[in-house]
C-alpha cells in the first residue's frame, strides 16, 4: 500500500557563493520523509557582494617621495588598486 508523501525540512543544495562581480545561488530542496522523493526544488539567486575596499599604507611618504597606499577588497583579495599619497 502507498503513502501520502510527507515533506521534510528544506535541504540547500548546489550553493555557489556570490563574489564582488558575479550573482551566486543556491536550490531549497524538500523530500519526503518516509521515501526520500524530490517534492519540491528552488532556486534562490544571492546579489553579487560588490566590492568592499580598506587602505593601507604599504610605502610611508618621505619629504622626497610620495608613498603608496594600497586598497584590497575585503570580499575577495585579488581585486586591489593603489595611489599615491603625500
Amino acid at each position: 500500500m502507498g503513502h501520502t508523501c510527507t515533506g521534510g525540512e528544506i535541504v540547500v543544495e548546489n550553493e555557489k557563493l556570490p563574489t564582488c562581480t558575479e550573482t551566486g545561488s543556491y536550490d531549497n530542496v524538500t523530500y519526503c520523509t518516509l521515501c526520500g522523493k524530490e517534492l519540491s526544488r528552488e532556486k534562490v539567486t544571492v546579489d553579487a557582494l560588490g566590492h568592499d575596499y580598506v587602505g593601507v599604507v604599504t610605502t610611508e611618504p618621505t619629504c622626497t617621495a610620495k608613498g603608496v597606499k594600497t586598497y584590497t577588497c575585503q570580499n575577495d583579495a585579488s581585486h586591489t588598486y593603489t595611489e599615491e599619497i603625500a
